[in-house]
């Protein structure tokens, strides 16, 4: 039994017990793809020579699953009776007053 209220457990070996207890997750383990270098993938680096010289010498690009998009939760606000309306930058700064400054072309 706890001492006190505020205190959980009855001593710190009564503690190290239960944490021992608890079942740590296995996180799964992910393996790597491995493809070819492309073509686009010379055209779209600013690399390309050290890419072709890796694709010489055998190597290949290492690629992970992508992982999903953390849940965001619906906060209900919306603007107007438009429900998929998102905020403008203006409209969240409330910057009417500076309105023509933020339109200037230069």
């Amino acid at each position: 039994m706890p001492s006190h209220y505020f205190v959980k457990y009855c001593s710190t070996g009564c503690k190290r017990a239960y944490e021992a207890s608890l079942v740590i997750p296995v996180r799964p383990k992910v393996n790597p793809n491995f493809r070819d270098i492309t073509e686009d993938d010379l055209k779209t680096s600013n690399h390309a020579k050290e890419i072709a010289e890796f694709k010489k010498a055998g190597g290949k690009v290492q690629t992970y699953p992508t992982l999903p998009g953390p849940k965001i939760l619906n906060t209900g606000s919306t603007k107007g009776s438009n429900v998929d309306a998102e905020w403008s930058v203006k409209d969240l700064a409330d910057l009417d007053e500076y309105e023509d400054v933020l339109n200037m072309k230069i």
